[in-house]
């Protein structure tokens, strides 16, 4: 099935494991699976982030996908990661 995989992140990620980890203040929400973060479990809203600014952020209800490319200077920016997500949330906020 097609979208079992996508299934397998949203039921299988371990909210616990990921409150433990040294990223849980980014995404205090989130949890992770398959090199993708839920990273709102009530709206299940999954990204895909990497260093230096890349991301992919799906969000089924507004039926919203962006994709961010980018090189940034710094690797991991946690406070740019919080901020290009608030706007992302925002955008799709617009489209509920």
């Amino acid at each position: 099935m097609p979208g079992a995989w996508i299934d397998d992140i949203n039921e299988r990620g371990d909210p616990e494991a990921w409150a433990a980890s040294e990223f849980a203040d980014v995404f205090p929400q989130a949890s992770y699976r398959s090199q993708w973060y839920r990273i709102d479990r009530a709206k299940a809203v999954l990204c895909a982030f990497g260093i230096h600014g890349q991301w992919i952020y799906i969000h089924p209800g507004a039926e919203l996908v962006i994709v961010r490319m980018a090189s940034e200077a710094t690797p991991l920016d946690p406070d740019r990661v919080r901020g290009w997500r608030r706007g992302f949330d925002a955008i799709a906020e617009h489209f509920l």
